[in-house]
């Protein structure tokens, strides 16, 4: 489509996750913030890479947690939303009040859980208000 106000952009994964970790760190109200990613390989890595980095640079004390759902060859953690529902609402007992997910489908069981607990979800990507879940951020 080549219209005057279109504008195709690309950029690399761990941009937008850099800014979720910012706005992450800076609306957490325990200092503490999650990560979670489908599968624990390379691909994932620059997710949590640049999360982590923007939350760093915006709070350099921010505390970090960060769990996956599986490791190679098992790959199932992409469309685990259940177990990502169990892991996300362990996190938010914990004290993470913000998750960021970088995980599939699997990220729908943590929108469910930031949903019933009443927290953030920060979210690449994906635009969740259409579900009816108003606490997500989206970025990218």
């Amino acid at each position: 489509m080549t219209q005057p106000n279109v504008a195709y952009v690309r950029f690399a994964s761990e941009q937008g996750s850099l800014l979720a970790g910012a706005a992450a760190a800076l609306t957490s109200k325990t200092g503490v913030v999650g990560f979670i990613g489908g599968v624990d390989w390379p691909q994932i890595w620059p997710f949590e890479a640049g999360f982590e980095a923007g939350a760093r640079a915006a709070v350099p004390e921010i505390e970090i947690r960060s769990e996956y759902l599986s490791v190679p060859p098992n790959f199932t953690g992409f469309g685990a939303a259940p177990y990502a529902f169990q892991v996300a609402e362990q996190m938010y007992e914990d004290g993470v009040d913000v998750i960021f997910p970088a995980a599939g489908g699997s990220g729908d069981g943590v929108v469910q859980a930031a949903s019933q607990a009443g927290e953030l979800i920060h979210y690449a990507f994906h635009n969740f208000r259409r579900r009816g879940v108003e606490r997500v951020r989206a970025f990218a």
